[in-house]
Parts: structure tokens; sequence; C-alpha cells
């Protein structure tokens, strides 16, 4: 759903099924102004896909935002490096904000002023 939220504002969105597409994604030199990740991906975990952002000189800097359905996963999240964790139900509203906010900041500034 967010996918077509977003394309129908003609942004560019690339969609992951698995933490392994996630992986590739993470790791390609592609450049991202914002990496949206849930908590619970298949075959890995939106913390792992963090960790692994965060690990990568590239990626270290790119925001991103987690989307989550469980309890309370704020602190596992945020020690990961994640900028911010969205619980759902959620205001898709306050969502495409928050995820334009972040675009702005990076197209603007570039990752390394982030």
């Amino acid at each position: 759903m967010l996918a077509d939220v977003f394309s129908d504002r003609s942004w560019q969105v690339d969609v992951c099924l698995d933490g392994e597409c996630a992986a590739r994604a993470i790791t390609d030199d592609r450049h991202y102004d914002v990496i949206i990740l849930s908590y619970q991906v298949p075959g890995s975990s939106g913390v792992q896909l963090v960790q692994l952002a965060r690990s990568l000189s590239h990626r270290s800097l790119t925001p991103v935002v987690m989307i989550t359905g469980s309890g309370d996963i704020e602190r596992d999240a945020l020690s990961a490096g994640a900028n911010e964790v969205w619980h759902k139900p959620m205001d898709l509203f306050a969502f495409i904000r928050t995820i334009e906010r972040y675009a702005r900041i990076t197209t603007r500034h570039g990752c390394e002023q982030f």
C-alpha cells in the first residue's frame, strides 16, 4: 500500500518482500533518500537490516523509519540506528509528511549533513 501511495506522488520506490532482497538493496550503491523497514521481515528482521545499513559508510546516515504492529520495540530499533518507529495503525498523512521531511533534508543537504 505504501509503495502505491508514494508512487502516486511520483516518488521512485523499490519494494522488497524479504530480508534477502532488502539486504541487497541496502548494500547496493543506489541512493535512497529514506529507507522504510518493517520490524518483521521474512528471513530477517528490521533491526538486523538497520544494523546492516548503519555498518555501511554509504548508508550510515540515510534516514531509516521502521513500521511495526508489534509491541514495545522502540529501544531495539532506535539502538540499532532507526531514526523513528511508527506503530500500526498509523495516520497515513502524518507518515507521508514525515517521509517528505526526511526526503527534503536528504535531498537538500545530502546524507553527510543529516
